[in-house]
């Protein structure tokens, strides 16, 4: 896994060289993630370019009749390099390896919030300035969507890390502790047994 993750960021970075300007890094943004998302919806396409049996030139006439009026050439282009070398079904680590490092470049940090009701202004303002901080990145954007099961509060996922505020995530940690505690308990009076049966012995 760890290996075609630096694959995928390899062939991102491929790509990014490519790219000229955000408004051309975004539209390639957008193209890989849509070609990702028909990967991992049709069977048929996963079976026809993953086979050994389908000719170079039979998959990237495939390639053409499902992208060449809908992306860039130089993505198109970019499709037949991954089918040549084997590698098309790391499509959508790359995409995701091209988001980041265009962040990256942008000086752009992406956070993923849930929260229970809309944030208003004045909320989405103040979580802002604490992930500013929490980053040390001067831009964040926001990907806001609302999640009644959290039952209330926030949870932020932003990079590697997870920030559960959530009334949800309160009551498992809560549960989480009950449990450890009748373990605890289990254990105590097993080990009060072990013992009281030693000394009768």
């Amino acid at each position: 896994m760890a290996g075609e993750r630096t694959l995928a960021r390899r062939y991102a970075r491929a790509l990014l060289a490519w790219t000229e300007g955000a408004d051309d890094a975004a539209r390639r943004q957008d193209e890989l993630y849509a070609v990702a998302s028909l990967w991992s919806e049709s069977h048929e396409l996963r079976t026809l370019i993953g086979s050994p049996r389908t000719t170079r030139a039979e998959k990237r006439a495939l390639l053409d009749k499902l992208f060449a009026e809908r992306l860039d050439p130089r993505t198109l282009h970019f499709l037949y390099l991954l089918v040549d070398k084997g590698r098309f079904a790391l499509i959508g680590r790359i995409a995701e390896s091209y988001d980041a490092l265009n962040d990256e470049l942008r000086g752009v940090c992406k956070a993923r919030v849930r929260t229970f009701l809309p944030l208003t202004d004045a909320q989405r303002e103040q979580l802002l300035e604490r992930l500013r901080a929490f980053t040390s990145r001067p831009t964040i954007e926001l990907q806001e969507r609302v999640d009644p099961e959290l039952l209330g509060g926030i949870v932020v996922e932003i990079g590697a890390y997870l920030l559960d505020g959530s009334i949800r995530g309160r009551l498992r940690k809560l549960r989480d502790r009950l449990l450890l505690g009748e373990q605890e308990r289990a254990q105590q009076a097993a080990a009060l047994g072990a013992r009281a049966v030693a000394r009768a012995g």
